[in-house]
C-alpha cells in the first residue's frame, strides 16, 4: 500500500506498508515507512488499518514485526495499535512487536 502526495508538478510516494506471509500461512511480518517530514499526520496508522484489514481478509490470524529499542515514537504507535512488545532474545537492540487479530489464534 502506498500514499502519494500529488504536487504542482508531480506525485512524491509519502507512505509505504507492506506485509510477508510467514511459510506457515497463521502470521505475517509488516513494514511501514512514513517520509519525515510527514510523520506524525495519521498517515503510518492509515496504513497499519489498511495492512490488518488485509491481512485479516485472508485469514491471517497473527502481524509481527521488528523495531529498533530506540525507536520510542514505533513503539508507541504499535502499542496504541495493540500490539504486544516482547525482547529478542537474538538481538538487544531489537524489540519483536506482535499482535493477534483474532482471539481463535492465541
Amino acid at each position: 500500500m502506498i500514499i502519494l502526495h500529488k504536487g504542482e508538478k508531480d506525485e512524491k510516494e509519502v507512505g509505504v506498508a507492506r506485509f510477508v506471509i510467514d511459510p506457515d500461512g497463521n502470521g505475517c511480518e509488516f513494514a511501514v515507512v512514513v517520509a519525515d517530514e510527514w510523520q506524525k499526520r495519521g498517515l503510518g496508522g492509515k496504513l497499519m488499518q489498511a495492512l490488518i484489514s488485509h491481512a485479516t481478509s485472508r485469514g491471517i490470524k497473527r502481524i509481527h514485526g521488528s523495531v529498533l529499542k530506540n525507536n520510542s515514537d514505533m513503539l508507541q504507535f504499535v502499542k496504541g495499535l495493540g500490539f504486544e512488545v516482547t525482547a529478542n532474545p537474538d538481538d538487544s537492540s531489537v524489540l519483536l512487536v506482535n499482535k493477534y487479530l483474532s482471539e481463535q489464534a492465541r
